[in-house]
């Protein structure tokens, strides 16, 4: 089977200038690179990005020479990797948004995906926040998309979940992701 698509995974962080992130959506849009999925986040004094994108084996060719000129010219680290799309695992998959609230510390987020994993559960969007409460406490919030594998028993992986957070006194909110039409 001959492919045709490639992969190209790309990770900038640069100051709040978003001129370095403009210019590499740029660099993807004139080498012929089709953007599949991006993420963007500031940080501190810093913002990153990411994205995967995809192309001929020219058309990403090109984006990497341009990539390691811009990088020159603008002495900016932007981190490229060639990569593929992940296979399909075998077995069936729920998925599911999660999200945990809770007094911020420093072990929490750990925890939390620790347990996921006693369970084989794929984590695959991970987004974590940290406010100041009204009452002056800092909070964190904790978003994630995960896959339960299908052998897993879903009213005793919740109640296994829930009784975690109630022993960390974190709140939880588990619902299946719903796609629409």
């Amino acid at each position: 089977m001959i492919v045709t698509e490639h992969y190209l995974a790309i990770s900038i962080l640069d100051s709040r200038n978003t001129k370095t992130l403009l210019d590499v959506l740029q660099a993807c849009a004139t080498t012929g690179c089709q953007i599949l999925n991006s993420r963007m986040n500031t940080l501190g004094e810093e913002t990153a990005m990411m994205l995967l994108v995809m192309g001929n084996w020219g058309a990403i060719a090109k984006l990497e020479a341009a990539l390691a000129t811009l990088e020159k010219r603008l002495g900016k680290n932007i981190q490229v990797k060639r990569t593929n799309l992940p296979e399909k695992e075998e077995g069936s998959w729920m998925s599911y948004t999660a999200q945990f609230i809770a007094i911020d510390r420093a072990t929490l987020l750990s925890d939390i995906t620790g347990f996921l994993g006693e369970y084989g559960v794929q984590i695959e969007e991970l987004t974590v926040n940290t406010y100041v409460s009204q009452l002056g406490t800092r909070m964190v919030n904790v978003n994630l998309k995960a896959n339960i594998p299908e052998k897993v028993h879903l009213s005793f992986f919740k109640e296994q979940l829930m009784a975690f957070c109630d022993e960390r006194n974190v709140d939880v909110f588990l619902d299946p992701v719903r796609l629409y039409a």
